[in-house]
């Protein structure tokens, strides 16, 4: 058999291996495989001039030896070998054919490799399912495989589908079941074809030629948007479901769908959501409320947009108010603008806007005088005035019928986390299994196996918050709790948590949990922890171990190792290829001593720690920003339940998100989780350490607009509370300068909007500019003037000179006629 092989005669080895028994096929195995490996080296080094050692010709060789390989492999063995043991379709179709008993394991194997643009496999598992040897295969690869192996070249999709239209049937709408990645998904592959030949022109024609449903189409592409796939990718069932050109009444009877689609993480589908409603006609007074997503997104139009559906209302005045508060620079003059097109404004909304001025423009707080009768446009200088008390927590569910409507709102939208702890807290306390609960439940049991349909992550397995809730509620529905398998990490922990309540909401036995927070941010008030742990020992009930080390967390029980210290820093390396010298410098943050041993999951400050040494490698276990399988409404709900798990030491979630923002300053990647870490720094009475102050001082200097602006509000608030310490904030800027992780032409930007607000936010940028300056190293960085733009301003404003030595030391030494050398001289000599 060997000399076949060597000899390429792949004609000997099929009449060989035609009367072969299963027994003596496995018996000749090994020697096939080690075969295999010894032709596929043979193939590699032809290509870089090495003498090819066999008799026959190398195509030759390679098939006789993939036949032979694939004829006496397991299935095991193939998945091993991987692309290197297929031999041309028509030779696998026979080799595999003659093994029937075990050909659905041999298929489901193929369908495991990836598939790539230009060498798919599925003509060859096509051919098996058309022959009747197997079913077709569930496993997603298999569609995958379709996308780009279904057409000759220049025929395109739709002479491929008409050839075999029994595809119709099942495989066309899998299509919108399946993300794929790489170069391999639908928008990939119709990026690179002739518009006439992709699958979107194809799946039109053929619902134009009535072989296709076309509601079925409008409504399959829809639910794929609601997958949360990435956002190139989601993209072409966006623009397949507009190029369908769905008339207003098939708009309108979708209205539901685009509607949940506006929880989408995806700015661009959240962006196409609120343009199919507002071609649908708007929306009804009673979903009004579902367009909060949209009033908070980035792009400029989508907000305005959606200022288009709502009605001039007072319920949409207070919508607008609140977005008020987040929304960027740029969105709010539109937002303002909604407002002062209504007759009048409510006393509410009137005080929500008094709330929101200090996050205005200083350029919009004159309308904003006009639109609330009070004077704003120094709301800043009212800084000795104790902080304005966070908006009140919603009390505990009290009914079913409540604790229903909170695990829907839970299953669609996860931005509140309170509104996870209310859920939590519910499930714990009202779990009974009456008839009438599980008559209740059964709708929203519906939408959790919508939620979790084509998912593979193991249920409370510490990827995605929305899976666990779903899980939790098909628990408590069904009376069965799945098996957890938590990753050890802090989202590992938040599961574990999770299935806890399951498990009782299985059997049915309702408890009190220690873990709600009281306020903000997640911490419990010691009072109140200590109530409720009595009056668990009154009923003898003993908490949960997740539950019991929640609840100390937030009640600020755990205090942090003492002898942890954090350290950031650049590492630069340099690679040469052809003759030039490539640098790269990659950001860090890191933790010292290392731990010497893998946190167990009870050990959430381990887990912390665990999570910031998994930056900018491979996501491991103890990450929580790098995880998800689609289910999450976005990684930012990840962070948001993360940031509240230990509210008392928050310094390695900061340090968390300053590596995240570190590496990605000048986002070169869309990372829409990372403006979520600033969060608790806007708490009125958040310590600002020094993780916090290093994930604020690349915030001011960020790229991206979002992470910019919600870094000056930090500065804004914290200046105002008297809780950030400026010099330290100019120190860690001129690192972060020196080591160029942040331009001088960005703080300019962010310093100049903050110093706008009062004469203290103008003192405190007086302050950190002069001690950023008074701590640099080296030459001026080449954009210094916009800096000394802003410092000069405000010294102006300030009536005031410089006044650190250092920094007028440093001014001193610029040298040259250019503008900051100017600005330098100007600043020294004014001080004179």
């Amino acid at each position: 058999m060997i000399d076949l092989v060597r000899n390429g005669d792949v004609d000997g080895v099929r009449a060989a291996l035609k009367p072969m028994t299963e027994k003596e096929r496995r018996a000749i195995a090994p020697t096939a495989i080690l075969m295999l490996r010894e032709v596929r080296a043979a193939h590699i080094g032809a290509v870089t001039n090495k003498a090819w050692p066999y008799a026959g010709e190398s195509r030759a060789v390679l098939n006789a030896t993939q036949v032979l390989a694939l004829g006496t492999m397991t299935a095991a063995e193939l998945r091993k070998a991987g692309r290197w043991a297929l031999p041309p379709t028509d030779l696998a179709y026979e080799a595999l054919t003659a093994r029937s008993i075990l050909l659905a394991d041999y298929v489901d194997a193929i369908a495991e490799e990836p598939p790539t643009r230009w060498n798919s496999t599925f003509k060859l598992m096509r051919s098996i399912v058309r022959a009747g040897l197997v079913e077709q295969p569930a496993n997603p690869g298999y569609i995958l495989a379709m996308i780009s192996g279904l057409e000759e070249p220049r025929t395109g999709v739709y002479k491929a589908l008409m050839s075999d239209p029994d595809l119709l049937k099942h495989e066309v709408w899998r299509l919108f079941e399946v993300e794929g990645g790489g170069e391999t998904s639908l928008a990939a592959h119709d990026k690179y074809t002739p518009e006439q030949l992709g699958w979107d022109a194809a799946l039109i024609r053929l619902s134009a030629d009535g072989l296709l449903p076309r509601d079925r189409l409008l409504d399959v592409s829809l639910a794929a948007l609601r997958r949360d796939f990435a956002a190139f990718r989601a993209g072409w069932f966006s623009r397949f479901h507009e190029a369908m050109h769905p008339t207003r009444d098939e708009r309108r009877a979708r209205v539901i769908d685009y509607l949940a689609l506006l929880t989408s993480p995806t700015p661009a589908t959240v962006s196409f959501a609120v343009q199919a409603l507002v071609e649908a006609g708007g929306v009804s007074d009673e979903h009004v409320d579902q367009l909060r997503p949209a009033l908070d997104a980035k792009a400029t139009s989508t907000v305005k947009g959606a200022l288009r559906l709502l009605p001039r209302t007072q319920r949409s005045a207070a919508l607008v108010a609140e977005a008020l508060v987040q929304a960027s620079r740029e969105a709010q003059p539109n937002l303002i603008g909604f407002l002062e097109r209504l007759p009048e404004l409510g006393p509410d909304v009137r005080g929500a806007l008094v709330a929101a001025a200090p996050n205005i423009a200083p350029s919009l707080r004159g309308r904003l005088t006009k639109l609330t009768g009070e004077k704003l446009e120094h709301v800043g200088e009212a800084v000795d005035q104790p902080p304005p008390q966070a908006a009140s927590l919603r009390p505990p569910v009290e009914s079913l019928h409540e604790l229903v409507e909170v695990l829907a709102g839970v299953l669609e939208r996860m931005d509140d986390v309170h509104e996870l702890e209310r859920a939590l807290d519910g499930v714990s306390r009202l779990c009974d299994r009456s008839a009438e609960t599980v008559r209740r439940l059964d709708p929203i049991a519906r939408r959790a196996r919508q939620v979790l349909e084509g998912a593979h992550a193991a249920p409370f397995g510490g990827v995605s918050p929305r899976a666990d809730f779903a899980n939790l509620i098909l628990a408590w529905a069904d009376g069965r709790a799945p098996k957890a398998a938590p990753r050890r990490s802090v989202l590992g922990f938040l599961s574990m948590r999770v299935y806890e309540v399951a498990a009782r909401a299985a059997s049915g036995k309702p408890q009190p949990i220690l873990s709600l927070p009281t306020a903000r941010g997640g911490a419990i008030d010691p009072a109140t922890l200590a109530s409720r742990r009595e009056a668990l020992r009154r009923l003898r009930i003993k908490p949960g171990d997740a539950d019991a080390i929640q609840a100390a967390l937030r009640g600020g029980e755990i205090a942090s190792p003492p002898y942890i210290r954090f350290e950031f820093g650049t590492d630069v390396t340099s690679h040469t290829y052809k003759a030039r010298t490539f640098t790269h410098v990659q950001f860090h943050v890191r933790v010292t001593p290392p731990p010497r041993r893998r946190p167990e999951l009870t050990d959430v400050p381990g887990l912390f720690i665990a999570a910031l040494l998994a930056e900018g490698h491979e996501p491991g276990e103890a990450d929580y920003c790098r995880v998800g399988d689609g289910l999450a409404s976005g990684l930012r709900d990840v962070v948001r339940w993360v940031a509240t798990v230990w509210p008392s030491h928050r310094e390695p979630f900061y340090a968390r998100g300053a590596a995240e923002l570190g590496r990605n300053i000048d986002w070169w990647q869309a990372m829409w989780h990372t403006r979520h870490f600033f969060e608790p720094l806007l708490l009125a009475d958040e310590p600002i350490g020094e993780m916090a102050r290093l994930l604020i001082a690349e915030g001011l200097g960020a790229k991206e607009p979002g992470e910019r602006s919600t870094s000056t509000d930090v500065f804004v608030a914290a200046t105002s509370q008297r809780r950030l310490d400026a010099v330290a904030l100019g120190e860690v800027l001129a690192r972060l300068c020196d080591q160029r992780e942040v331009k001088p032409a960005r703080l300019a930007t962010s310093l100049g909007d903050a110093a706008r607000v009062s004469s203290r936010h103008a003192d405190a940028v007086v302050a950190v500019i002069e001690s950023m300056l008074g701590s640099l190293h080296g030459p001026p960085p080449t954009d210094l003037a916009a800096l000394l733009s802003v410092l000069s301003d405000s010294l102006a404003g300030l009536d005031r000179r410089l006044s650190t030595p250092v920094a007028v030391a440093y001014l001193s030494g610029i040298e040259g006629s250019g503008k900051a050398a100017r600005l330098a001289k100007s600043l020294v000599s004014a001080r004179a």
